[in-house]
């Protein structure tokens, strides 16, 4: 399913896997999708001060500041920014704390339902 016609989405990937990096990137292009991908929610922070997007696709568990962290920045600072979540650990104490955040989807991400699920909200 590509984006709607004249609405060029833009997506903020964070994920510390850079397989998980390439191949989601890949993926939303392939859709029509912008997308700027970071290693960590550091790079998020100082991509999101100079570029606009609409979403912020995060994975939950990495090294230093965590995506909920993260979100909870984004969200404070750029409200209109809808966050999802990717995870593969549903037993973490912030896993609720992501769910009050944003849409939470556990790994492996079914790809048909997240962009379907993109192009509804957006």
């Amino acid at each position: 399913m590509a984006v709607k016609q004249n609405q060029i989405r833009r997506v903020l990937l964070v994920d510390d896997d850079l397989n998980t990096r390439i191949t989601m990137k890949a993926i939303f292009e392939l859709y029509g999708y912008l997308v700027r991908a970071a290693e960590n929610a550091q790079r998020a922070l100082c991509m999101a001060e100079v570029w606009k997007f609409d979403v912020l696709l995060t994975d939950i568990v990495m090294y230093g500041m965590d995506g909920v962290e993260l979100a909870g920045l984004i969200s404070d600072n750029y409200p209109t920014v809808k966050i999802v979540f990717m995870t593969a650990h549903t037993k973490m104490k912030n896993y609720y704390r992501a769910a009050e955040l944003g849409t939470v989807l556990t790994k492996p991400i079914n790809i048909p339902f997240l962009l379907e699920y993109l192009n509804k909200t957006l």
